[in-house]
C-alpha cells in the first residue's frame, strides 16, 4: 500500500512544507470539499489508508482517525483527503506513544505470589457521527501495566437510541473480551490473576450492569447487548465507575480538541 505518510506528506507540499499536527484528526466537515477525489488521489487514499490500519495497532492512540478514513474508502472526498493529510501531519510529530509493557516491579510482585491485575474501560459517543447518527465505541484492556487490547468500532446494528443504550452496548462488549481474556490467561497459560474490574464513566449504565434484564426502557435492545449483567451477577467482574476525564476509552470515542500529549499524561495511573 502506498505509505501513510508518503501520502500525507505529498499532499501538504502542494500548499508548502508540512508542519507537525498535534492531533489525528479533526471534527468532519459535512458542507465544505465534498466533491470525489478523482484518480489518482482516490487510490492514494485507499492505500494510505490500509496502511494506516496496519500502523494504527502499534499507535492505539490514531485508531479513531483511522476508522473514520476507512469509512470512506469506497467513495473518498476531498474532506476525506484532508482529515488523510491531518493524520499524516500527526505522525510528523517527534512525540509518540509509548507500547507499555508488564514492569519490572509487577514481575517481581507476581514472583511473590502477588497476582496480575486485570481490568478494562469502555465508553461510548452517542450518535457522534453527524451522517448516520450511530455512535462510537471503545474497548481498553489491561494486565497488570500492560495494555492488551484497545478497538474503537462505529456501533454495528440499529443506531443507539440513547447515551444508555450505547454505554451498556459498549459495557456488554468489553465484558466480553476481558472474560475471554481473564479465560485464556489462566486455563491456557496458567497465570494468576485478580477478580477482573470493568471501569465505566456512565453512572447509568453502572446501575443497569449491576440488574438483570433490560427493564421497561431497553426492552428494544438485544439479549447480547445485555451481557454484562450476567457477568457482573456471577461474579466474573466488578463493574466501577471512572471519571469521563481519566477514562482512556473516552479518547478513542471521538474528535478531541486538546493536546494528545497532555492527555497522555493525565491518564497515566490505573483507578482503584
Amino acid at each position: 500500500p502506498y505509505p501513510l505518510s508518503s501520502a500525507a506528506s505529498d499532499a501538504s507540499k502542494r500548499q508548502g512544507t508540512a508542519q507537525p499536527a498535534s492531533l489525528p484528526s479533526k471534527p468532519r466537515s459535512i458542507t465544505e470539499h465534498q466533491n470525489l477525489l478523482v484518480a489518482p488521489y482516490d487510490e492514494i487514499y485507499r492505500g494510505a489508508t490500509g496502511s494506516a490500519i496496519y500502523y494504527s495497532l502499534d499507535r492505539r492512540e490514531i485508531q479513531f482517525a483511522v476508522k473514520e478514513l476507512a469509512r470512506r474508502m469506497s467513495k473518498p472526498m476531498d474532506v476525506d483527503w484532508l482529515a488523510l493529510k491531518q493524520l499524516g501531519r500527526y505522525l510528523l510529530n517527534p512525540e509518540m506513544a509509548r507500547v507499555t509493557l508488564v514492569t519490572e516491579s509487577d514481575k517481581a510482585s507476581y514472583r511473590k505470589g502477588v497476582p496480575l491485575r486485570h481490568y478494562g474501560f469502555s465508553d461510548s459517543d452517542w450518535a457522534g457521527c453527524q451522517e448516520t447518527r450511530r455512535s462510537s465505541g471503545c474497548v481498553v484492556t489491561v494486565l497488570g501495566s500492560a495494555v492488551t487490547k484497545v478497538s474503537t468500532q462505529t456501533q454495528s446494528g440499529l443506531p443507539a437510541t440513547s447515551s444508555t443504550d450505547a454505554e451498556i452496548r459498549e459495557m456488554s462488549k468489553c465484558a466480553r473480551e476481558l472474560i475471554f481474556q481473564k479465560q485464556l490467561a489462566e486455563l491456557d497459560f496458567g497465570l494468576n490473576l485478580t477478580v477482573t474490574e470493568l471501569f465505566a464513566d456512565s453512572a447509568v449504565g453502572l446501575t443497569i450492569s449491576k440488574k438483570l434484564g433490560p427493564g421497561n426502557k431497553l426492552r428494544h435492545l438485544e439479549v447480547c447487548h445485555m451481557y454484562v449483567q450476567e457477568a457482573v451477577r456471577q461474579n466474573l467482574l466488578k463493574s466501577k465507575k471512572v471519571k469521563g476525564v481519566t477514562n482512556p476509552a473516552n479518547f478513542l470515542t471521538k474528535h478531541h480538541s486538546m493536546s494528545l500529549i497532555h492527555i497522555r499524561r493525565s491518564r497515566r495511573r490505573a483507578p482503584r
